[in-house]
């Protein structure tokens, strides 16, 4: 399971981050102002597949009150069960990352459906971007004359992608990240029993995004990420050869432990740049700082030094994903060389710094 896809929870429910646009929307439903097409735009991971759903079933509620679905009614209990026959939800089949025009077609005659239990009926389609040209432009002419009472909920993480014409015909509401704060209350309400370090650590990984933290935690990657630390530093003290700790996950998703090096570098970078101790929240992670001689006043040679194995480490991932039938082992093992290389303080020098920026 991929953080940037979480699967772990799925409900209808409104975050504490999303209050203020929920009060908006059902404000708007009220007043008779709601556009027939939202655009639900934010990053992976902070809920908002499970802000449309909540809004989904408050608009086909029967008895829903000024600020919630009853929960009760035959609507609500049908569509938390997820058989609604008055909500659609497109989204790429299992083992795709595509849209395909075939779902398209199935929500353009559901479209043209009689409803149900009552007037309204809603579509939810996620996430927008994975439609190709010939799924978004059928989508289009589903959305430019929309029946009466049809509300569409269309969620993007990267809304820059969508056609224009797509995004054009929708009114762009983002969803916004929680704070700091938030995000941690949250995770842990949902995980009582993981500690404050566990806590941290989840939610640097997933970049703050709580679900995907919540799915970090699941997957125990703040101990894969601990072990991690471990091995880097056992690289610079030259106890442990970089094969020697490539081969500790060979039955590891290797574009995940290199996703852990990145994170591990924009702490740094983070903490360099800052002087915030915040970013250098447990043992393993201040150690590597120190082997590294990572400080505030080390300034912008040791900040090149930092973005550059930062790309590196980004450009394996991509090779690790590609279809050209890549050697994870050795992708892995060259990645380790490199840090153990470039990072060892006896070996620092500017023409690294060129090297790596080049």
């Amino acid at each position: 399971m991929d953080i940037n896809s979480p699967t772990a929870i799925h409900s209808a429910q409104v975050y504490p981050w999303q209050q203020d646009v929920w009060q908006s929307l059902i404000s708007r439903l009220a007043q008779g102002r709601l556009a027939h097409a939202y655009l639900l735009a934010g990053e992976s991971g902070i809920g908002k597949t499970d802000f449309a759903r909540a809004f989904a079933h408050y608009l086909l509620c029967h008895e829903r009150s000024a600020s919630a679905a009853c929960g009760h009614c035959k609507a609500c209990l049908l569509a938390a069960a997820g058989n609604h026959p008055d909500l659609f939800l497109a989204q790429a089949e299992e083992g795709s990352a595509v849209i395909k025009i075939e779902q398209i077609r199935l929500l353009s005659r559901f479209v043209q459906q009689t409803s149900h239990f009552s007037t309204s009926r809603v579509i939810i389609l996620s996430p927008a971007e994975a439609m190709g040209p010939a799924a978004a432009n059928a989508l289009l002419k589903v959305l430019e004359e929309p029946p009466a009472e049809t509300w569409f909920l269309v969620l993007s993480h990267q809304p820059g992608l969508l056609m224009p014409t797509v995004k054009s015909r929708c009114q762009l509401q983002p969803l916004p990240c929680p704070t700091q704060q938030q995000g941690y209350s949250w995770l842990q309400s949902m995980s009582s029993q993981s500690s404050e370090e566990d806590l941290n650590a989840a939610l640097a990984i997933s970049k703050n995004r709580p679900l995907a933290a919540w799915s970090a935690l699941q997957l125990n990657l703040p101990e894969e990420r601990r072990n991690l630390l471990v091995g880097l530093s056992q690289l610079l003290k030259a106890q442990l050869l970089p094969i020697e700790l490539a081969r500790r996950y060979e039955k590891a998703d290797r574009a995940q432990i290199l996703t852990l090096m990145q994170n591990t570098l924009a702490s740094l970078i983070r903490f360099e740049s800052s002087a915030d101790p915040q970013y250098l929240y447990d043992a393993e992670l201040l150690e590597l700082a120190q082997l590294c001689h990572i400080t505030p006043s080390t300034g912008r040679y040791q900040s090149k030094i930092l973005h550059g194995l930062y790309i590196k480490m980004n450009n394996a991932i991509m090779q690790l994903r590609s279809s050209s039938n890549p050697n994870p082992l050795l992708i892995l093992e060259n990645c380790f060389i490199e840090w153990q290389r470039v990072m060892s303080t006896d070996k620092q020098s500017e023409s690294q710094c060129h090297s790596l920026t080049r």
